[in-house]
């Protein structure tokens, strides 16, 4: 059984090639956040502004973790969290014409 951030659910979604499991945990104020296991202890790797739900899928052998961070609005947003911290990745689409990422399911190690 894996811990949580300080709540009572939790679940993993990928486990890397060095045994660091991504997924989420709910946060002791019942919130659900991307969480890194290594080791067996919990990170939450929290969610972008104003977001207050964050679910993690992937974690590249770089230890890169994509995610979606979720919006009180139920809006999704493609997420990486690098050492550097959480990075929305809509900001990096040029002339998007509209579209949106909204969630971030795997990354490849390229």
């Amino acid at each position: 059984t894996l811990p949580t951030v300080g709540g009572a659910f939790g679940n993993a979604s990928k486990i890397s090639d060095a045994g660091v499991i991504v997924g989420w945990s709910e946060t002791s104020f019942g919130a659900r956040h991307a969480t890194k296991w290594v080791g067996g202890v919990a990170t939450d790797l929290g969610a972008l502004p104003g977001h207050g739900y964050s679910t993690a899928a992937d974690i590249s052998a770089a230890g890169i973790v994509g995610y979606s961070s979720v919006s009180s609005l139920n809006l999704g947003v493609a997420t990486l969290f690098t050492p550097s911290g959480a990075m929305n990745l809509n900001g990096l689409m040029v002339a998007s014409g509209g579209i949106s990422l909204v969630s971030a399911e795997a990354i490849n190690d390229n």
